[in-house]
């Protein structure tokens, strides 16, 4: 079995030191390893291997880098490889939770110079190759929203906390988005600031909900104004929509191993099918099923369904968010790809 692995400079956890001992580890395996600075550098990588395709592809990044270079992948060579190792480089590193590998203990391994999970990946990869024994792998599914490829989508009061994440404002939003009716294009933040930002913007978030009249009310209020289609059929909902979210796992990283809601908790229940979660909700109905989402219990004002597409048709153009990258459209077809082998380093 040969390789092509690929790291990310940017990410929020890589490192030159770990790079190149992953390099060495994997350096009698065939295959090549390679570090990225932005998209070109990807995209000239992937020419040189569309006629000699791996097996399998590594990406070292977080849940953005993967999302991202699968895309960059499906485009290049018209196919995603069976076989993906994911070295949990990022911020959060969703995509690696399911395979037990939580980014917060290997921030600590790196500060004592510990062996971290991906080289505990690189070497299980390289032993494999060498050996010629079967690699241990979970299966998830890769989604599909409008050609983006990814694991986790999210609408209404997702992108809206992950925008907040990111260090933007309410007031930038409202004048983000009245710019995005009219075409016109104003930057934001997209600064990830870790396990500390992401429990700040939780805290924050329930702490402005909370007040009446308060902007953070008004914020999480707004409901999504579309036509929702699953598999086909048109969905009526007591009340449109405050907040959508699918994903192909159980639950959401904020940074720490020991505090993970489980949005979609039956995520992987169905082989074939994506798990949707759609909720109605008031922001103060949100902050009362805190505990019920950790739990991986479902929350009231809000359905739970397994599908193969989800489609979304509005008159506005409105933010998606897919694996923390953002995503704008007025329509969107959402689509359960097929399912990866995952390979897992524990």
């Amino acid at each position: 079995m040969d390789h092509l692995t690929i790291l990310n400079q940017n990410a929020g956890n890589f490192n030159w030191p770990e790079a190149v001992l992953i390099q060495e580890i994997l350096r009698g395996s065939k295959g090549s390893v390679h570090t990225t600075k932005n998209f070109l550098e990807l995209e000239q990588i992937l020419r040189l291997h569309e006629d000699d395709q791996p097996e399998m592809v590594g990406i070292g990044g977080g849940d953005g880098t993967v999302s991202r270079t699968l895309t960059k992948i499906s485009e290049s060579w018209g196919r995603v490889p069976d076989r993906i190792a994911t070295y949990s480089m990022g911020t959060m590193n969703n995509i690696s939770i399911f395979s037990e590998v939580h980014s917060f203990w290997d921030k600590i391994r790196r500060k004592i110079g510990l062996r971290t999970s991906p080289i505990k990946l690189a070497e299980i990869i390289s032993e494999s190759i060498k050996s010629e024994e079967p690699l241990k792998t979970k299966d998830i599914a890769l989604l599909d929203t409008n050609g983006r490829k990814g694991f986790n989508i999210g609408f209404g009061i997702i992108p809206k906390l992950v925008w907040l994440y990111y260090g933007n404002s309410i007031e930038h939003y409202q004048h983000f988005d009245q710019n995005l009716q009219e075409n016109n294009i104003v930057e934001y933040s997209t600064q990830k600031g870790g396990t500390y930002q992401a429990l700040s913007t939780m805290a924050k978030s329930v702490a402005g909900v909370m007040k009446k009249n308060s902007l953070e009310n008004r914020f999480f209020t707004e409901r999504l104004e579309a036509d929702i289609y699953i598999d086909g059929h048109k969905l009526n909902l007591p009340q449109q929509p405050t907040g959508m979210y699918l994903a192909s796992y159980e639950e959401l990283s904020l940074g720490l191993p020991f505090f993970i809601p489980k949005i979609t908790p039956e995520a992987r229940s169905i082989p074939g099918k994506m798990q949707i979660v759609i909720s109605w909700a008031e922001p103060k109905d949100y902050v009362k099923a805190i505990p019920t989402v950790f739990a991986g219990n479902h929350m009231e004002k809000a359905i739970y369904v397994h599908a193969n597409e989800l489609e979304i048709i509005s008159d506005k153009i409105i933010p998606c968010q897919v694996d923390a990258d953002y995503v704008f459209n007025d329509n969107f077809k959402i689509n359960y790809d097929r399912d990866l082998k995952i390979i897992s380093p524990i």
